[in-house]
């Protein structure tokens, strides 16, 4: 029987932290979420009679780094395990982050199996399907593309007639061959991924594939080559099936529908919206994709908030209409902006994405993009995100001029610096791994590109309402307060060269209180703020004691289980007492300074870490309550007891067993949101397998 193994896609690589690798991979879904290509793969092989085994390439990495190994040995050591499988077809996903490491397993892999049969595939493969195999020998072929319609023609005669397989990268007496593409497939013909032979146990979503290809053609993007600009969606019947079938089959409460522009008409949006609606089946569940502004107005986000919309993606990537143009994305930056806020209005989170440090940006360009990125910081249910430019295999940009420069940009990679063994083998073939690469600036300078990326990201999810604080506390904005923080940064603490290293550390989060609090004595300071800056500096302000217990709180694992009457709870996050309602200083922030900052009384905050994230919520009465009375550990029944006691007073006697139920229930919203702990009464925690992430974050 024909047999092949498919390595996935690395993402973790680039940790090198052992305790860091086990968190991404059990609680940031970035890194757990299944990889549909490669389960899609699988499942055209397996259509094909094929038996297909899958080689989670992160799983592995993260044993090896567990057992105390280095980084620099990984692909050793994994080739090896492949080495030792039976088949002899091995397929590699391929993406521009981490192609070195696919590359450098697969040549060490052929040293030690010279029979096995080694075939690339995915975006990066296909981007650079000649140069890969002019580098490496070892590649037998690359199969770029889409492989629906190309894959049985590789099965019956990629040895005996390569040329009738489409979209085939071979070598014939030498010479790289490279054939032209299948044509893309319809939408409704694309398989259901092998979703079994990935680990979902620790999931709260499930992806579903919502299409493919996108219309436009914007310059820095490799997506519209990749799928040959043939955009496709499926049909809403189709959509609300896939729906179905993965609820039922992984229990899951929330669908990410994968699509770089899901719909682009609003008659298809209102179609699926309407058609989710109304499937009792989908009752409860929500949903989320990718969109461009264009579609979304009122009306629209209205359907989509009805339908259960959770959040949606929007590339807005640069504040200059000028770039704007250049780049070939041509959207209007008010219209995106009102579209963010039409979304907050309909309770649908939403994330903002930007680019910083295109070839052709200026200092203008760039502070445009800074005016942008912090109106949109002041809308609650938005989350920012930058990153700096790199260049795609691919795109429009992948003939420019660059330099090389190792980890420049966290579209290519997000961890410590990489390893010397690893960064001359990039350094050797750039073209190969130009997104790793930067191009030639003319107008900014790279080191303050880097610092503005690495501040923004950090200091929002650390301090996101003081970060909005100071972007209306100086005339200049975030331009004016970065400026000030990078001058303050080199007299504290000099140049910085790993600058994941300082900016994920304990030591940033002080220096950047200080930085804060030493602002108002400067002149050009809106000294209206002075009593909020103060009161948020305190709010954040956490002694490195209690960041530690924090931390360690969040590290622990959430049971999936039913909460049982006698277990016991605790509470898992710092109650604090505060002069002002820190609802208030939201609002504020929010209708960019107007309205009255006074105390009030009996106010109170939680904080708590969610993936190394200052989380600083209000609670309601009700839940400020529950976490009072398990400040140290309880009994459920007894504090449910001790809630229904006060509420009696004022309820009728047949409401009373509903109250306990109410209350019983909200223990175990508290408990999925992590505010809860359990314990065994005993100041020992219980520990268990999945985590949940139900927290709704405010801040």
């Amino acid at each position: 029987m024909n047999r092949i193994t498919l390595i996935s896609a690395p993402i973790i690589t680039e940790q090198t932290d052992a305790g860091t690798i086990e968190r991404l991979l059990r609680k940031d879904p970035v890194f757990s979420v299944p990889q549909l290509g490669i389960l899609t793969v699988a499942a055209l092989f397996k259509k094909h009679g094929w038996t297909v085994k899958l080689s989670r390439i992160d799983k592995h990495y993260a044993s090896h780094i567990a057992n105390g190994k280095s980084a620099a040995d990984f692909c050793n050591d994994f080739a090896a395990i492949l080495a030792n499988d039976e088949s002899k077809y091995f397929g590699f996903s391929s993406i521009c982050s981490s192609y070195y490491i696919t590359l450098m397993v697969a040549e060490r892999l052929k040293e030690l199996r010279p029979d096995a049969i080694i075939v690339f595939g995915g975006p990066q493969a296909s981007a650079t399907g000649t140069e890969t195999m002019a580098l490496s020998p070892a590649i037998d072929f690359v199969l770029c593309g889409e492989i629906e319609l190309s894959l049985k023609d590789f099965l019956d005669c990629h040895l005996s007639a390569p040329d009738r397989v489409p979209g085939l990268c071979y070598r014939r007496n030498g010479v790289i061959i490279s054939n032209s593409p299948s044509h893309p497939p319809d939408a409704g013909a694309l398989e259901i991924p092998l979703y079994d032979l990935w680990d979902t146990s620790a999931l709260d979503s499930i992806p579903i594939e919502g299409g493919r290809g996108c219309p436009f053609k914007c310059k820095f993007c490799s997506t519209s080559a990749f799928f040959r600009r043939s955009y496709r969606v499926k049909d809403p019947q189709t959509l609300i099936a896939n729906a179905i079938d993965v609820i039922g089959r992984f229990l899951v409460k929330t669908i990410s529908f994968v699509h770089d522009n899901m719909f682009v008409s609003k008659k298809t949006c209102e179609l699926f919206c309407d058609t989710w609606r109304t499937n009792e089946k989908l009752r409860g569940v929500q949903w989320s994709c990718s969109m461009r502004v264009d579609v979304i107005d009122e009306r629209i986000a209205g359907i989509l908030s009805r339908s259960n919309c959770g959040g949606i993606f929007i590339g807005i990537e640069s504040g200059s209409e000028r770039i704007q143009k250049i780049i070939n994305k041509n959207l209007d930056v008010e219209k995106a902006v009102s579209t963010i806020h039409l979304l907050n209005k309909n309770n649908i989170r939403s994330t903002a994405a930007f680019i910083i440090g295109f070839p052709e940006e200026t200092v203008d360009d760039l502070h445009a993009t800074l005016r942008t990125f912090e109106r949109v910081l002041r809308v609650p249910l938005c989350k920012p995100q930058v990153s700096s430019f790199a260049i795609l295999a691919g795109s429009e940009y992948g003939n420019s001029a660059f330099e090389f420069d190792v980890g420049s940009s966290t579209i290519s990679h997000q961890g410590p610096p990489i390893a010397p063994a690893y960064t001359k083998y990039i350094d050797a073939y750039p073209t190969l791994f130009s997104a790793h690469c930067r191009p030639i600036l003319e107008h900014l300078d790279h080191d303050v590109v880097s610092e503005t990326e690495y501040f923004l990201n950090y200091s929002f999810s650390i301090f996101r309402w003081l970060v909005a604080l100071l972007s209306i506390s100086f005339e200049h904005g975030l331009s004016a307060v970065i400026e000030r923080w990078l001058k303050f940064k080199r007299e504290e603490k000099g140049e910085t060269s790993n600058l994941y290293g300082y900016y994920s550390s304990s030591q940033f989060h002080r220096q950047f209180i200080e930085f804060v609090s030493s602002l108002s004595t400067q002149p050009q300071f809106n000294t209206k703020f002075s009593s909020m800056q103060q009161f948020l500096c305190n709010v954040y302000s956490i002694e490195d004691k209690n960041f530690q217990e924090m931390l360690t709180m969040e590290n622990e694992e959430v049971s999936p289980t039913p909460l049982r009457h006698d277990g016991h709870i605790v509470a898992a996050c710092r109650v604090v007492d505060v002069e002002y309602s820190f609802s208030d200083v939201i609002g504020i922030l929010t209708a960019e300074g107007q309205g009255d900052f006074k105390p009030k009384d009996d106010s109170c905050v939680v904080i708590y870490i969610k993936s190394r994230d200052i989380i600083v919520e209000e609670p309601t009465p009700l839940v400020r309550q529950i976490l009072s009375l398990a400040s140290a550990p309880i009994q459920v029944d007894e504090l449910v007891g001790m809630l229904c006691s006060n509420a009696n007073k004022s309820l009728p006697q047949n409401l009373s067993h509903k109250a306990a139920a109410a209350y019983f229930y909200s223990l175990q919203h508290c408990l999925a949101c992590g505010l809860l702990k359990r314990t065994d009464g005993k100041g020992r925690d219980v520990f268990s397998k999945k985590p949940n992430k139900l927290i709704q974050r405010t801040a």
